[in-house]
């Protein structure tokens, strides 16, 4: 029986607006903006990992970062540090990402072995510590093939040989030069899902250290990894 729409009671004028050129259904902007933000660390469920780099094994960290964003606290997971440092890295004076985690949370690990930075970072979670850090948005493209070898990414911190290699574009920004909330792939013009992520870290500005004894005090041999 065909329905007679006279018969609903509808009103034409509570019909909502239709932004006809909104970003695809499913995407979502960043949850944290960029810029610097103040965190509260905690270990993951599974927090250890051993990665390769150059031939050697390296412990990798993964942890969540706790900000609040307009009066909402927002966590960014799956966050990870490891504590690998290149002959570059040396030279530069550039340290492993998990030792400027450390830095950032105010603590010294004197005797830096993977069982006492563990056990650092577990002093620091269960305190819930806070760091400094800042925020980078970044995203991905495969353009619908899983594990395309020409998949690029998108990022506000885009690094000058990937844009070189044609695999990394910077972020595109608004007329009046902020990041724009939605981006779509710059080749296959798909809508991206996109990420907030902890790009750097800050020192302390109170500049108070706790220093991490190589036994610290709370079982380091318990630590297995």
């Amino acid at each position: 029986m065909a329905v007679n729409l006279n018969d609903l009671n509808l009103v034409e004028e509570e019909v909502p607006q239709v932004d006809w050129d909104a970003p695809e259904g499913g995407l979502y902007p960043p949850s944290i903006p960029v810029g610097d933000h103040d965190f509260i660390f905690k270990l993951a469920d599974d927090p250890y990992q051993s990665i390769q780099r150059e031939g050697k094994n390296a412990l990798q960290v993964t942890y969540a970062a706790t900000t609040t964003v307009d009066g909402t606290e927002k966590t960014l997971n799956y966050q990870r540090v490891n504590t690998h440092r290149s002959a570059g890295m040396v030279a530069a004076r550039r340290n492993a990402s998990a030792f400027e985690l450390l830095r950032a949370l105010g603590t010294r690990v004197t005797e830096p072995t993977a069982k006492n930075i563990a056990a650092a970072l577990e002093d620091a979670s269960n305190s819930a510590k806070h760091f400094t850090a800042g925020v980078q948005w970044r995203g991905y493209c495969d353009h619908g093939v899983k594990g395309a070898k020409d998949g690029i990414e998108v990022a506000t911190r885009p690094s000058k040989k990937k844009v070189a290699a044609g695999t990394q574009f910077a972020w595109p920004r608004n007329a009046d030069g902020q990041f724009e909330l939605f981006v779509t792939c710059p080749k296959c013009k798909q809508g991206m899902k996109v990420n907030a992520e902890i790009a750097d870290f800050h020192l302390p500005k109170d500049g108070v250290t706790t220093v991490a004894s190589s036994t610290n005090g709370n079982g380091t041999s318990s630590v297995n990894i």
